[in-house]
């Protein structure tokens, strides 16, 4: 049995994911399309000095955990944003005395997002990226840029609570399901804990690996081969595979009684931070 059991040290395991994937919507047939791009993240060498004092507004943050203060200095990375701001998210972390970084790992505190475009440039609604998925998985901060545009005019760190993503794109349902509240109030690390996931063939815009270390920075538990669940009767046994025509039609080992769900059901769950009702993600 090659089953691996999750562990706390998955974080320092998606360090090396890389910034490079373009923008390219999934192809999905029963679920929304999905965006699992982050931007390639350079900074400009000229930035507009501004004075910041490192101030929290904590006036309108009575929700808060200690996450945040626990972590600070910030550790920023962003998701989809351009060079410019890019710069100013620098600028901010510097001025904060934190970091700014383009990769994601164990020490990041805040998430910073480009909005929807088809809701506009101050809601509280982004596309679905690695880097989303990955905020929310380790309970981060997922702010809106605006956040750090009126932290800079402010002179100091605004509350993120009114700049905190509450949905996504992916459907429009779903717009405010408020998951990143509640991964980062919540249990972190274990919304799926009672699962065994075998991720099965190929999967567009992110790799087995990545989708691993998602399951994994979840409680999850990875199992590399559809014949090697566990016996376990408390755990439930799901394969994921990708939901595209090009791939409607799946091998798998007649030695398996394990259903296969399309994996918008991973992703729907992460978003939402809220284990998904499964029977609408069969894989037919």
């Amino acid at each position: 049995m090659e089953t691996t059991k999750s562990s706390s040290n998955v974080l320092m395991q998606v360090e090396n994911v890389t910034d490079s994937v373009k923008p390219n919507p999934i192809e999905a047939e029963q679920i929304p399309d999905e965006v699992l791009t982050t931007c390639k993240d350079t900074s400009p060498s000229n930035v507009e000095n501004i004075n910041i004092h490192v101030h929290v507004d904590v006036s309108r943050s009575q929700k808060r955990t200690d996450f945040v203060y626990s972590q600070f200095p910030l550790v920023i990375v962003t998701s989809q944003l351009t060079k410019e701001q890019i710069g100013k998210v620098n600028l901010l972390a510097k001025k904060a005395g934190g970091t700014y970084q383009g990769r994601f790992s164990s020490n990041v505190t805040h998430v910073v997002v480009k909005p929807s475009d088809s809701v506009g440039a101050h809601s509280k609604v982004c596309d679905r990226t690695l880097k989303f998925f990955m905020g929310i998985a380790k309970g981060c901060w997922i702010v809106n840029y605006t956040w750090i545009v009126d932290s800079l005019e402010a002179g100091f760190l605004k509350s993120e609570e009114d700049y905190e993503i509450c949905g996504d794109s992916a459907d429009d349902s779903s717009y405010y399901h408020n998951g990143p509240e509640h991964a980062r109030c919540g249990h972190r690390g274990s919304l799926l804990s009672k699962f065994e996931i075998c991720c099965h063939g190929n999967f567009i815009n992110i790799s087995h690996k990545e989708l691993q270390d998602l399951i994994q920075m979840l409680g999850g538990t990875i199992v590399n081969n559809v014949t090697d669940f566990s016996s376990d009767t408390k755990t439930k046994k799901i394969i994921l595979v990708e939901p595209t025509k090009r791939n409607a039609k799946y091998s798998l080992p007649k030695a398996t009684d394990v259903n296969a769900y399309n994996r918008g059901w991973l992703f729907d769950s992460i978003s939402m931070y809220s284990v998904q009702p499964l029977q609408k993600y069969l894989f037919a």
